[in-house]
C-alpha cells in the first residue's frame, strides 16, 4: 500500500438530507476530528497535508472567518458567516442545545460548532464548510467535504453536488501499529 493513499467515505442517504441530519453530522465531525488526528499517523496532520485533508478548524470558510490572525482575511470571509434573525438564532440555539453540549468542549470548537447550528439553509451551511485559500493563494481541501445543495432539504444529486459528504482522511498503512 502507497502512502498516497487514503480513507475515502462518501455518506449519503437514498432520500437525501435534511438540514438537522447535516448540522449533527458536521458537529460530531468537528468533535472527533482532531482525536482521530491524534489516534492515527504523525503525518495526517503534517503541514504537507494541510491543502488536502485540513482540520474544519482551520480550512474552512467558516473557520478564516472565525479564527484567523489576520483581520482583513476575516473580514473578506465575513460572508461566509451565518446570517440569522434574532428570533432564529434563538430557535437555532435550542435546537442545537437539544443535540450537543458545547460547555464542557474548548472554546474553539465551541464557537465554531454554535455558528454551524445557525445557517438556515443546507447550501449556507455547505459554503461554509467548503475549503478556503491559504496565505498562498492555495486552496485548501478540508477532510471534510460536502457536497449537497438545498434549502431545508437536499436537492436531487447532480454530477456536481452528488448528496454525499466525503470523509477524506487517514494514510494507507500495512503497519499493524497504526
Amino acid at each position: 500500500m502507497e502512502v498516497s493513499t487514503g480513507l475515502h467515505v462518501h455518506l449519503g442517504h437514498k432520500h437525501g438530507w435534511n438540514l438537522l441530519q447535516m448540522k449533527r453530522f458536521i458537529t460530531l465531525w468537528v468533535l472527533v476530528e482532531s482525536r482521530l488526528i491524534h489516534l492515527h499517523r504523525k503525518d495526517r496532520g503534517a503541514e504537507r497535508m494541510a491543502i488536502w485533508c485540513a482540520n474544519l478548524l482551520d480550512g474552512t470558510c467558516l473557520a478564516r472567518a472565525l479564527f484567523h490572525q489576520d483581520a482583513y482575511e476575516r473580514f473578506k470571509r465575513a460572508g461566509c458567516k451565518p446570517r440569522s434573525s434574532p428570533g432564529e438564532k434563538a430557535r437555532n440555539m435550542g435546537n442545537m442545545r437539544e443535540h450537543v453540549d458545547v460547555t464542557e468542549i474548548d472554546q474553539r470548537e465551541s464557537e465554531f460548532i454554535e455558528n454551524i447550528w445557525q445557517y438556515t439553509t443546507i447550501s449556507e451551511l455547505t459554503d461554509a464548510v467548503s475549503g478556503a485559500e491559504d496565505e498562498d493563494g492555495d486552496f485548501i481541501r478540508p477532510a471534510l467535504r460536502v457536497r449537497i445543495r438545498g434549502n431545508k432539504k437536499s436537492e436531487p444529486p447532480t454530477a456536481v453536488s452528488p448528496g454525499t459528504i466525503e470523509v477524506r482522511t487517514m494514510h494507507g498503512t500495512l503497519d499493524a501499529d497504526q
